[in-house]
C-alpha cells in the first residue's frame, strides 16, 4: 500500500462590504483542508482499465450524491492532453434536466488569470509595459497621492492599495463598457487606500478592473472584445462569455444555486456586475477551460513563450500571489503547483496547475455557499494523489 499523501488546499475569503452587493471572492487568506487518502495497488489496477470519461463521471457522481449538489464537473490535463471530461447532475436541483460535459460553468476569479495572460500579450505587442503606472494611462481620473504609483504589476499581484471592492453603479443607458468601468474607478478611486503602493496585499476586484481599464484605453476596444480577440480565439475557446450562462427560461445551461436549511435552492438568476469583467465574470465548457489549461503548461498556442509564462506563475512582488494564480508547494505535484478558486457565491470553480508532473485539474460545481468548496476539494483531493493513473490514458 502506497504512502498516505497530504494534501493541502488554498482558500479564499468571501468579504463582501455592506452594499457591494452580488460580489467576487474579495479577500486572500489561506486557510487549509487536510485531506488523506489511502490507495490499495488492487484498487489502482482495477480503475485505470476503466474509461477516463466513464471514471471521472463515476466520481463525480459518488461525490455529488454524498454533497448533495445539484451539478459537479471537472477535466483533467495530463501530458499535453485533455485525458477527462465528465458532468454529472442536474442543471436545476428539483428538475430532471441533466447537465453534459459540454455545459458551461461559471468560473468566477478564475478570470483573472486570463486577464493577467491578456496583459502579457499586450506588453509583448508592446501596447503596455509591466511597469506603466495606471495614472499616466487612465489620465481622465483623479489618483490620491497614495496610488500616483501604482502600476499594472501592481495591479495584477494585488499590491496596488487600491481598495478591495466598492458598490458597481449602475450601467447607464447606451453606455459603453469602457465608460462604465472608468465611472467605476472614480468610485474606488475616492474610497480610502488601503496603503501605499507596495506595501501591503490586499486582493482586490477593482486592482482588476482598472488593469482591465488599462488594456481598454490601449486598445480602443472593451475588455470582453479584446479577450476573445487576443485569448480565447487563437486557444481555440468558443464556448466562452460573460455573466450568467444561457437563458433563464430555457434552462439550457447549469442553474446557479444557494444553500437554504441545508439543501441546494434554484437561483436567483443573476451574476456580478458586469462592470468586474476583468476580474471575474467568464463562463465557458470544461472543454474550453481545458485548453486554457493546456496553454498554461506550454501546450498551447505559442502566443506567449516558456519563459513568459514562467514570469506569470512567478510572484514578482513577494509572498505567494502571482499574476491570478497562488503559488505552493505539494508533494503529489511535484514541488511548486499554482491553484486559484472563485466564486459569485452562487457558482464556485477551483483549478491546479503541477507544470512538474505536466498536470491540470479544474472542478466546477453549481452552488455556492460552504458545500462549493468542500466538494470541489473533495473531487481535487481524489485525483491529484492519483496522478499518475490519469496520465496512464491520454484521450484521442
Amino acid at each position: 500500500m502506497p504512502p498516505a499523501t497530504e494534501f493541502l488546499m488554498i482558500r479564499f475569503e468571501k468579504s463582501v462590504p455592506k452594499g457591494a452587493g452580488f460580489l467576487l471572492y474579495c479577500r486572500y487568506t489561506p486557510c487549509a483542508l487536510a485531506l488523506v487518502f489511502l490507495m490499495s495497488c488492487n484498487d489502482a489496477v482495477s480503475d485505470v482499465a476503466i474509461d477516463p470519461n466513464e471514471r471521472l463521471s463515476t466520481l463525480l457522481e459518488s461525490k455529488r450524491k454524498e454533497f448533495d449538489v445539484p451539478a459537479l464537473g471537472a477535466v483533467i490535463v495530463a501530458n499535453g492532453k485533455i485525458v477527462a471530461n465528465a458532468a454529472v447532475g442536474t442543471r436545476k436541483f428539483g428538475e430532471n434536466i441533466p447537465v453534459t460535459a459540454s455545459d458551461k460553468f461559471h468560473i468566477g476569479s478564475n478570470t483573472k488569470a486570463m486577464t493577467a495572460a491578456l496583459c502579457a500579450i499586450l506588453v509583448k505587442e508592446g501596447k503596455l509595459a509591466w511597469n506603466e503606472k495606471a495614472s499616466d494611462l487612465l489620465d481622465e481620473l483623479k489618483f490620491p497621492d497614495e496610488l500616483k504609483n501604482a502600476t499594472l504589476s501592481h495591479l495584477l499581484t494585488h499590491r496596488s492599495g487600491l481598495v478591495a471592492n466598492v458598490a458597481a453603479p449602475r450601467r447607464g443607458e447606451d453606455e459603453s463598457m469602457q465608460a462604465w468601468r472608468i465611472r467605476y474607478l472614480k468610485v474606488a478611486l475616492d474610497a480610502k487606500p488601503v496603503g501605499s503602493v507596495g506595501e501591503k496585499f490586499e486582493y482586490s476586484n477593482a486592482g482588476y478592473v482598472m488593469a482591465g481599464a488599462m488594456i481598454e484605453k490601449a486598445t480602443g476596444k472593451d475588455w470582453e472584445t479584446v479577450i476573445r480577440e487576443k485569448l480565447f480565439e487563437p486557444l481555440g475557446i468558443k464556448s466562452a462569455g460573460f455573466g450568467a450562462a444561457g437563458s433563464m427560461d430555457a434552462n439550457d445551461q447549469p442553474w446557479p444555486h444557494s444553500i437554504r436549511n441545508g439543501k441546494p435552492v434554484p437561483g436567483p438568476y443573476i451574476d456580478n456586475p458586469g462592470v468586474l469583467g476583468p476580474a471575474g465574470t467568464v463562463h465557458m465548457s470544461a472543454e474550453d477551460y481545458g485548453k486554457w489549461m493546456l496553454f498554461m503548461l506550454k501546450r498551447g498556442p505559442n502566443l506567449l513563450t516558456g519563459d513568459e509564462i514562467d514570469a506569470l506563475l512567478t510572484p514578482s512582488m513577494g509572498g505567494d500571489y502571482a499574476h491570478g494564480w497562488i503559488r505552493a508547494n505539494r508533494s503529489w505535484g511535484g514541488g511548486d503547483v499554482f491553484n486559484h478558486a472563485g466564486s459569485n457565491t452562487l457558482n464556485f470553480f477551483v483549478t491546479w496547475l503541477a507544470p512538474a508532473k505536466d498536470f491540470a485539474v479544474a472542478i466546477f460545481t453549481n452552488v455556492g455557499g460552504e458545500v462549493g468548496p468542500r466538494v470541489t476539494d473533495a473531487v481535487a483531493g481524489e485525483i491529484v494523489t492519483r496522478i499518475d493513473e490519469w496520465k496512464i490514458q491520454p484521450r484521442d
